[in-house]
């Protein structure tokens, strides 16, 4: 009978567990810096939020300061990671744009190197410039090609030793870019 007991008693410690793990964290509020500039509270749920930037319409697919999500993948063109690599700076505020239209200004820390932030994009079709500020200096900018049949993986890694210039390590691939 007390076997039994402890059988009952680790399943249901197994069912709470995975109740809790698939808990909706569909209400969880994030305060994020929108193209306009200006601060607004968005859900950060899986869905479309369209912001237009002038005749171009870029797709924030609802992660922005977000991790990894294979789901979101499947959906965006654009897969941007950012990260801070500099042990000299332990956080850094960048400003990402895209075609001279800001997308996100956010802190990146460097925490272990090997930290990314996720943004998953939807952006048409053809060339595009992204550039990183800091401090409103462009520390680094290239013209990635956007095909609508293909993601594109950007990852932008910011680098800064003691006594030198701060730059942006541009990688671009088709593939998913994977982190050691």
């Amino acid at each position: 009978m007390l076997k039994n007991f402890k059988i009952i008693v680790c399943i249901i410690t197994l069912i709470c567990i995975f109740a809790v793990s698939c808990k909706n964290t569909d209400k969880v509020a994030v305060e994020n810096e929108t193209v306009s500039g200006t601060k607004e509270i968005e859900n950060n749920k899986a869905q479309n939020t369209t912001r237009t930037i002038e005749d171009e319409t870029i797709v924030d697919l609802g992660n922005l300061k977000g991790g990894y999500s294979q789901e979101l993948i499947t959906q965006a063109n654009l897969i941007l990671m950012v990260s801070n690599q500099s042990f000299s700076m332990d956080k850094v505020n960048l400003s990402i744009y895209i075609d001279e239209r800001l997308l996100v200004n956010d802190t990146y820390l460097v925490e272990d190197q090997h930290k990314y932030l996720y943004y998953y994009i939807l952006i048409e079709e053809g060339d595009h410039d992204i550039s990183v500020k800091y401090n409103d200096q462009v520390i680094g900018q290239e013209t990635i090609k956007i095909l609508n049949d293909k993601s594109t993986w950007v990852a932008l890694s910011y680098w800064k030793e003691k006594d030198e210039e701060s730059f942006i390590d541009f990688y671009t691939s088709d593939e998913p870019i994977l982190i050691d």
